[in-house]
């Protein structure tokens, strides 16, 4: 995901080791969905020895399934209709897991 988006993860590394030094939070709440900013994240909390604990919350969701983001307003018609299919998939093929293990 980086090479998309160069310096993205920098500057959340960036942003949020100021948010943290001014605001001195305890705990700090990540959505699930943006798991590769949770990692950078508990790895900047673990190089820093910054008090603060992470807490990776489970993503919240339209009711079609496609996790809530403010990105998602960048979704034209025809890829909104279409994104939902991922998370259905994926739940599809869990299902199938859990069914054969029967």
């Amino acid at each position: 995901e980086g090479s998309s988006r160069p310096g993205f993860f920098r500057g959340v590394a960036t942003v949020c080791t100021k948010l943290f030094n001014i605001i001195e939070p305890t705990h700090v709440y990540f959505g699930q969905k943006d798991a590769m900013q949770c990692a950078v994240i508990r790895r900047l909390i673990e190089d820093f020895n910054i008090p603060v604990e992470q807490v990776v919350v489970p993503t919240v969701r339209e009711e079609d399934g496609l996790a809530m983001s403010s990105r998602n307003v960048y979704l034209n018609t025809e890829e909104r209709a279409a994104a939902p299919v991922v998370y259905q998939s994926l739940q599809a093929g869990v299902q199938a897991y859990v069914e054969a293990r029967g």
